[in-house]
């Protein structure tokens, strides 16, 4: 088999690094077990009386939003972002009660356009029922 890989979109392979990751990640695992049983007074148990899947699904949440934030901060572009600018000109024209009013909305229409694989449909829905005004 030969390198399927895209240039145009696929990094490089890499090459002689530094830090061994896994070895790295055992040492944290490590830590973090130890922090788990001071905090909690015991490690992580299966069958413990909480539901699993969804502490992980909000750590995972939590990780893209800190992943986000990194990438954003050093300025990377991410797939998606040219609906971030049309989106911030339609919201332009919703009346803003208060700064913290429009924060949050706007923080609604694009946590929803995230959940959602089809943005332009989401969007449109979104800022619709965002613009009627209120009964």
């Amino acid at each position: 088999m030969g390198d399927i890989r895209d240039p145009l979109r696929d990094q490089p392979l890499p090459k002689p690094g530094g830090l061994p990751v896994q070895d790295a990640m055992i040492l944290a695992i490590r830590e973090r077990r130890e922090y788990g049983i001071r905090k909690y007074g015991r490690p992580l148990e299966t069958n413990n009386g909480r539901d699993a899947l969804a502490d992980a699904w909000e750590e995972a949440l939590d990780l893209l939003s800190y992943l986000t934030q990194a990438r954003l901060e050093r300025g990377d572009v991410l797939p998606g972002m040219e609906q971030l600018d049309e989106m911030e000109k339609l919201l332009g024209v919703l009346e803003v009660r208060t700064e913290q009013d429009e924060h949050e909305r706007r923080a609604a229409v694009v946590a929803s356009v995230q959940a959602n694989g089809d943005v332009n449909r989401q969007v449109t829905e979104n800022l619709r029922s965002m613009i009627r005004p209120e009964g």
